[in-house]
């Protein structure tokens, strides 16, 4: 019973750190488009999500060193469809952002999680 409860608590963990995350992710863009900062402040504001993301990380990786045989497995398929069709996105956009002379969105890493959210699904399918 221990381990679950503690289990649980990595969980909440993950997502408080997760949300903690994506504020700083987004007030440190806020303090950047809006304000007017010494060049030295804005370098130290454009790595404050660092912090945040790498302890979310961290944590992601103990509870997958925690996962079985069948769940690590599914995870490897998934970023292994994840990180081609990740390469195939960024391609393509650039090059038809070229071709058409267009400029595309600087923040498309937004569509990254959506590659590996696809390449799980299609891993979980083969499984179940």
């Amino acid at each position: 019973m221990k381990n679950k409860e503690l289990f649980l608590q990595k969980d909440w963990l993950v997502l408080v750190v997760l949300a903690i995350w994506i504020l700083t992710y987004f007030l440190a863009r806020a303090l950047l488009e809006n304000m007017q900062l010494a060049m030295w402040l804005r370098t130290v504001v454009a790595l404050i999500p660092i912090l945040p993301f790498g302890f979310f990380l961290y944590l992601i990786f103990l509870q997958i060193r925690g996962m079985d045989e069948l769940h690590l497995r599914v995870q490897l398929e998934a970023l292994a469809l994840a990180f081609p069709l990740a390469i195939v996105l960024l391609m393509t956009l650039e090059l038809v952002g070229q071709a058409l002379d267009l400029s595309y969105e600087r923040h498309v890493w937004h569509y990254l999680p959506l590659c590996y959210f696809l390449g799980l699904s299609i891993a979980w399918r083969r499984y179940l």
